[in-house]
């Protein structure tokens, strides 16, 4: 059958109604088997679908809150309670002229209790759909880097994880371990994200997408301003956020393989809000945050 051929059947079907009689079934058959849909329907938006702009802006405010808990709010604090003089805030980092294990476990410490504080409000808090996305990406950027670090400092002893192992005996025992719990907890956070996402209807797909992607697009706009250059991006800062947050690309599949009935269903639309927000708090990411920000001294 040709396109014109089932263009015509559709009007046909549409003039005849719905009198039951064996030659409009017969053609509402023809018409249906042809797989093709009337040039009406096909102008139809889908309004069901989240808002790709809402999603990704929310996406950005999300990272920016969790990438700044872990720096500022864990290492800057903890270093300006021992004493630190000099404290300067980056985009994936912070330095100071202290180091101690304090300092170093303090940033994966207040991502793994932000992240669990933003799973209890998600379970036991009813949220419009874009705070309740908020809320499910402030979990989750903050529950699978604290896993990661574990993973990332036992593997290459380096990192946050490996100031606070260096120096204490038996060393290759305590990595392994360290590995061994990361991928354990990554693994259970992954998929406590994906019952999660099950409340995010259609396409979840599209959501965990542009909230992986997101971060990667910042932290890259982040780098061009900062002293270290694109090489820190490249060896250091991007490998870890695309590692770190990798997760969120197979919970729409977990997802689906979770029995039981699903949820309330909820969909991301446009907010214009959202995405003011977003512009506002990217530009400070970027130009404030990004070539280094002098906290203290």
């Amino acid at each position: 059958m040709r396109g014109g051929d089932s263009f015509f059947l559709c009007l046909k079907a549409d003039r005849w109604g719905t009198t039951p009689n064996v030659k409009n079934r017969t053609l509402v058959a023809w018409f249906v088997a042809d797989r093709r849909v009337c040039p009406e329907e096909q102008s139809v938006p889908d309004k069901r679908r989240h808002d790709a702009l809402t999603t990704m802006s929310i996406s950005i405010i999300a990272f920016v809150v969790a990438d700044l808990s872990h720096e500022a709010l864990g290492h800057g604090v903890a270093a300006r309670v021992q004493g630190a003089k000099l404290i300067v805030l980056s985009y994936t980092y912070l330095t100071s002229d202290l180091q101690t294990r304090f300092i170093s476990s303090s940033g994966p410490l207040v991502n793994l209790i932000e992240g669990l504080v933003a799973l209890t409000i998600s379970r036991r808090i009813r949220l419009k759909a874009t705070a309740s996305l908020f809320v499910f990406l402030l979990m989750i950027y903050n529950l699978l880097d604290a896993a990661a670090y574990l993973i990332y400092s036992g593997v290459l002893n380096s990192g946050d994880l490996g100031v606070v192992i260096a120096g204490l005996p038996h060393i290759a025992l305590i990595r392994t371990g360290m590995v061994a719990v990361g991928l354990s907890l990554y693994a259970a956070f992954t998929l406590i994200g994906a019952r999660e996402l099950r409340h995010f209807s259609p396409a979840p797909s599209s959501l965990t997408t542009a909230a992986y992607l997101g971060p990667i697009a910042l932290n890259c706009a982040a780098a061009i301003l900062n002293p270290l250059g694109l090489k820190y991006l490249l060896i250091s800062a991007l490998p870890t956020t695309a590692g770190a947050n990798s997760g969120l690309l197979a919970m729409p599949v977990l997802a689906e393989r979770q029995s039981g009935p699903r949820p309330e269903q909820l969909r991301v639309s446009r907010s214009y809000p959202w995405i003011v927000a977003a512009a506002v708090v990217a530009s400070v990411f970027i130009f404030l945050v990004g070539p280094g920000l002098r906290l203290v001294g």
